[in-house]
């Protein structure tokens, strides 16, 4: 990888850091404050995000180093321990909101519906992880990186995990409490059966 190529992995990764820092910071507090344990399981979904983002600058780095003794055919295999890595974290943050998700639909403890500040939040979530989408694909294609790629796609899920967030929100308005649970567990399998 080329100096230029991993200027562009850093400057995309980097923007796509901030915008899922923003992101998880407001869907957590938002989550929590608005009621929603469906916002919450996405705001733990784009915490991953992040740390996706981190790992790719990381990757993206070491795989640009020359073959060496103990690499004879270079680093470009961190990208796949890279990739190794992310999807275990996203198991770990699956099995925990399943788990949470399911005790609250077990138990019935379903409290006040979501506010309308939490469905806010979750369509600004749908337009923010489309746009990086389009911007992180547009540049992996640019400069042929399969890991900017498969970065771009975990963008598009993302904004369908924040499709899963309205549909429970706005059921929670129609009265239909049990089905933010609901939704935190589809976030959680989504996350699991992605690996």
């Amino acid at each position: 990888m080329n100096n230029q190529r991993f200027d562009t992995t850093r400057n995309v990764s980097i923007i796509s850091a901030i915008v899922n820092t923003l992101l998880a910071i407001s869907k957590i507090i938002i989550g929590i404050i608005g009621r929603s344990q469906a916002l919450v399981a996405d705001g733990l979904h784009s915490v991953s995000d992040v740390v996706s983002d981190a790992l790719v600058v990381v990757a993206a780095k070491a795989s640009q180093q020359q073959p060496d003794e103990q690499h004879p055919y270079g680093h470009q295999r961190i990208e796949t321990i890279a990739v190794i890595i992310i999807a275990m974290i996203l198991l770990v943050i699956g099995i925990g909101i399943l788990y949470t998700a399911l005790m609250e639909l077990v138990h019935q403890d379903y409290g006040k519906p979501p506010t309308l500040l939490a469905l806010i939040i979750a369509i600004v979530s749908i337009i923010a992880n489309e746009l990086l989408f389009h911007y992180c694909h547009y540049k992996g294609k640019q400069i042929e990186s399969d890991l900017l790629i498969s970065n771009a796609w975990h963008n598009r899920s993302d904004a369908l995990v924040s499709l899963i967030v309205v549909i429970s929100i706005i059921g929670g308005f129609l009265g239909l409490h049990w089905l933010d649970a609901v939704g935190a567990g589809i976030i959680a399998l989504l996350l699991i059966l992605s690996l």
